[in-house]
């Protein structure tokens, strides 16, 4: 169990906390509360939490003051989750400095709130813990859900889906609502005043709080979805009602002028916002996300908020790269650990960069473009670009300084070569983690419908890719995997639960109870009656 200690000079708000949520689910025990930091210290320095809950302002000794301590004498602090108002923000941006995961404004506090920011710091936690132990596993319920929407939004920001109803079936699978009748995307930048005084882990802290902050203001205003692209940048996705439609662009200024002031005055960063055009159809999306590119990167003028359709421009097409063609097959190299198609494409991209030399903008765009993919198509996107970059000032972020095209190669290049190595390392693990991820859903889910298309999709790789992990992994073809399981599972539901037999066939998703028995006989040898009647 990881231990968490709640900190508030009220003590209301301790019990509030307490009881917010059901502690054990997360694997979770609060093993106390303080009124003060002081208080906290003793507990912490005598039975040291894996997180805290502490409020911003307290008497003898704050939130802040018990975090830096933490910090700076602890060789493995807690995970710090800070409690403040709006009025405290001007303290909680001091926070950045001290790598708190998260800050959580107490009246706007609820349980899917405090679910979100716990799921969050359990990250951390984790990750604290495979350092430690230097094991490295794969994340599990929650975590791994939100790496596939991760996925998902990657491949609808990119165009990778073949047709609406694929979309549509990874929504619902991912139970996500983006229903509307328009959508549109806006590409943001996040650019701080202090950037030159932190360090990486710092803007990075800085730009985790500025999102989760912009994500809780957005909502409010705009039926949309925040998605990370490096820290650095970000995009909203909004979803618009037939009655907004006539008032969209008006509706996004004003909601992106609120969120943009707010930030400013609670972070001290500034954000600069692309708008694309709306569309009526979600697949549409990824045209209104290179407007928004383009926009942005075009702009030569102060203003925070830009529309694509107030530019002065002559051809779009003329001034971008066009890579749609290597996007799909970069996609399927990335899910398949294919290094040798990865390399091949990369030295192709670079290619086209050197026969335009003039096109730095575009080829910078087109440079990011595959920075964020790398970033969210790999498992742990985010360490290894960090990795294969270590030795840049700013990490990856290295590219947004590049003056010219022969710069900009040498970036591509060097990301090429050490993706190479690192896949080449890593393949026989990942494709072993996928099948047990795909064991694992499949038995999660016995009660429905399951087929090779649609679990494929799910995970981001092709049906074909995935039957022939099957085969090779485990010896047997997934749709036999999915028929022994299922009727492993009916065997124990006509056993220990007692169903009748048209019951079991209903709960396991087969189309009648005599094609149940007859694939149920194919496989033991025996109708589900005289299986009963010989086990009995």
């Amino acid at each position: 169990m990881y231990k968490l200690l709640i900190v508030d000079d009220e003590p209301l708000v301790q019990i509030g906390v307490k009881s917010m949520l059901n502690w054990a689910d997360y694997e979770i025990e609060v093993i106390g509360s303080a009124a003060n930091g002081k208080q906290a210290l003793d507990i912490i320095e005598s039975n040291m939490p894996d997180l805290v809950i502490t409020d911003i302002k307290m008497p003898i000794m704050d939130g802040l003051e018990l975090t830096k301590h933490c910090i700076d004498n602890f060789e493995k602090p807690p995970v710090f989750i800070i409690l403040t108002s709006y009025e405290e923000f001007e303290l909680a941006k001091r926070a950045i400095k001290y790598n708190v995961i998260d800050y959580l404004i107490k009246l706007e506090l609820d349980d899917n709130t405090l679910k979100e920011s716990i799921e969050k710091a359990l990250i951390k936690v984790k990750k604290n813990y495979e350092e430690k132990e230097n094991v490295q596993n794969i994340p599990e319920g929650d975590i791994m859900a939100h790496i596939f929407e991760e996925k998902f939004f990657v491949k609808l920001l990119y165009n990778l889906f073949e047709n609406e109803e694929q979309i549509k079936m990874q929504l619902d699978d991912l139970k996500l609502d983006l229903s509307g009748d328009r959508f549109l995307a806006g590409f943001c930048e996040i650019s701080g005043n202090n950037e030159d005084i932190l360090s990486n882990e710092q803007i990075l802290n800085q730009y985790i709080c500025t999102l989760n902050m912009v994500k809780e203001i957005a909502i409010k205003y705009l039926k949309c979805f925040i998605i990370s692209l490096d820290y650095k940048h970000f995009v909203i996705i909004c979803c618009f009602e037939k009655g907004q439609i006539e008032n969209i662009n008006e509706l996004v200024y004003t909601s992106l002028e609120k969120i943009s002031f707010m930030i400013s005055k609670y972070f001290n960063v500034q954000i600069k916002i692309g708008i694309g055009n709306s569309y009526d159809k979600l697949k549409s999306i990824d045209g209104s996300f290179e407007e928004a590119r383009y926009c942005l990167n075009s702009s030569v003028n102060e203003e925070k908020i830009l529309f694509y359709s107030d530019l002065k421009k002559t051809s779009y097409l003329e001034e971008t790269f066009d890579i749609s063609f290597f996007k799909a097959d970069l996609m399927k190299a990335f899910e398949e650990y294919n290094t040798e198609e990865i390399y091949i494409i990369f030295s192709q991209i670079i290619k086209v960069f050197n026969e335009q030399p003039n096109k730095h903008l575009q080829a910078l765009d087109c440079a990011c473009n595959l920075l964020y993919l790398c970033l969210n198509l790999l498992p742990d996107g985010e360490s290894c670009i960090s990795k294969i970059f270590s030795n840049e000032i700013d990490g990856y972020k290295s590219i947004y300084s590049k003056k010219n095209i022969e710069q900009i190669v040498c970036w591509v290049g060097l990301l090429r070569d050490k993706l190479y190595e690192y896949l080449e390392e890593r393949k026989k693990d990942y494709k072993h983690n996928i099948i047990t991820h795909v064991k694992k859903y499949i038995n999660d889910h016995l009660e429905d419908k399951l087929s090779l298309n649609e679990i494929a999709s799910l995970y981001s790789i092709s049906p074909s890719y995935l039957s022939a992990l099957f085969k090779k992994y485990c010896e047997i073809g997934f749709s036999e995997y999915i028929t022994q399981m299922k009727v492993n599972k009916a065997k124990e539901l006509l056993l220990k639960e007692n169903y009748k037999v048209y019951e079991v066939s209903n709960m396991l998703g087969f189309e009648s109870a005599f094609y149940f028995s007859k694939v149920f006989k194919k496989v033991t040898g025996y109708s589900p009656k005289e299986y009963t009647q010989k086990q009995a």
